[in-house]
């Protein structure tokens, strides 16, 4: 189930980055203080993924107007491989269709065929190529776009 996190809670951080940093293949994109430095940021946001008490994975985004540009899609590294990803997307594309937000941007590593693929199937396009977007290691990211 989706929920927002209640971000008075700074303590939450330190969750968020301790789910990004098993996840991701070489490690969190950001570090613990980049973490406590967005959860406060009036724009923005984090919906939870969880089951029976237990975090499977998040999604942090920024508003802007009627478009959300997604930072993290984070399925817990125990959790993956069982449809969670997609099962969370779906959730909260339902939920922000329902505030009728209009656009979602992402990025993702070109390498990633398995989160670029889902994010198709879900109707996002690529957009745009950034050249070395990445780093660590070094490569291009895609934009993808889902009008909704």
């Amino acid at each position: 189930m989706i929920n927002e996190l209640n971000k008075q809670d700074a303590g939450w951080a330190e969750k968020l980055w301790q789910i990004s940093e098993r996840s991701y293949l070489h490690g969190s994109p950001w570090s613990l203080e980049q973490f406590r430095q967005d959860i406060v940021q009036e724009n923005s946001h984090y919906l939870t993924f969880m089951r029976e008490n237990h975090w499977l994975g998040f999604i942090s985004y920024y508003q802007v107007l009627d478009e959300l540009d997604i930072s993290h899609i984070v399925i817990d590294k125990d959790s993956q491989q069982y449809g969670y990803g997609r099962q969370m997307l779906e959730e909260a594309i339902n939920y922000w269709r329902k505030k009728e937000f209009v656009r979602l941007l992402l990025e993702v590593r070109e390498s990633n065929q398995g989160a670029r693929t889902l994010y198709e199937k879900l109707g996002f396009q690529c957009i745009h190529k950034r050249k070395k977007y990445y780093h660590h290691p070094q490569e291009d990211g895609w934009v993808m776009e889902l009008i909704l």
